[in-house]
């Protein structure tokens, strides 16, 4: 089983798209692995889509780009749904892969439990459970998706994916390989320190 990576961003998130595909080459050992969807909004100027899509191709082995018109999640799942096989990730620019082999724990996870969906969650104001958009999602997800309760009631609950305010490297679970979000960038920046 191959995990598609799929990175949405707009015209105020293509730097940190861009930064988080180079982080994704320097945490994976400095080798291209995987598949990835650019999603990028309309908004995003040519130049700077093509400056993500060049860092992607570092970082990926395979890498598409696409632009949306209207809801880039709701035009993910049809897209994906008629032209890929394989399970995706919703990787959000401000989600920051915390270890090498961050793809392969999440390929592995999702490849033993039996659900369709997998991925964290998280409980709004009155206590009603969500799976977080930061998910790992079936390619036909189009087909069968409810409002957003009902796909956490059909998923498994991942650990491998933190959800939270970035507040140190002190802060991350040691069982997490993916952490959402950091809109600070510090995270990126604090790793590459301790990974030198």
């Amino acid at each position: 089983m191959s995990l598609l990576i799929v990175i949405p961003f707009n015209a105020s998130q293509a730097e940190s798209a861009e930064k988080l595909c180079d982080f994704i080459y320097f945490i994976s050992g400095k080798q291209q692995q995987g598949h990835c969807l650019l999603v990028a909004s309309s908004d995003v100027h040519d130049e700077m889509k093509l400056k993500v899509k060049l860092a992607a191709e570092v970082a990926f082995e395979n890498v598409n780009l696409a632009v949306t018109r209207a809801n880039p999640f709701s035009e993910t799942v049809k897209l994906v749904s008629q032209n890929y096989k394989s399970p995706w990730l919703w990787l959000e620019p401000d989600c920051v892969p915390l270890k090498k082999d961050w793809l392969d724990q999440l390929e592995a996870a999702y490849d033993v439990q039996a659900k369709k969906y997998m991925g964290a969650y998280y409980k709004n104001d009155s206590g009603q459970v969500f799976l977080a958009r930061q998910s790992v999602y079936p390619a036909n997800a189009g087909s069968d998706r409810g409002d957003d309760s009902d796909v956490a009631t059909y998923s498994t609950k991942c650990r491998l994916i933190q959800i939270g305010k970035y507040e140190g490297v002190t802060k991350l679970r040691p069982d997490a390989v993916l952490f959402c979000s950091d809109k600070t960038g510090a995270l990126i920046n604090d790793l590459r320190m301790l990974k030198g």
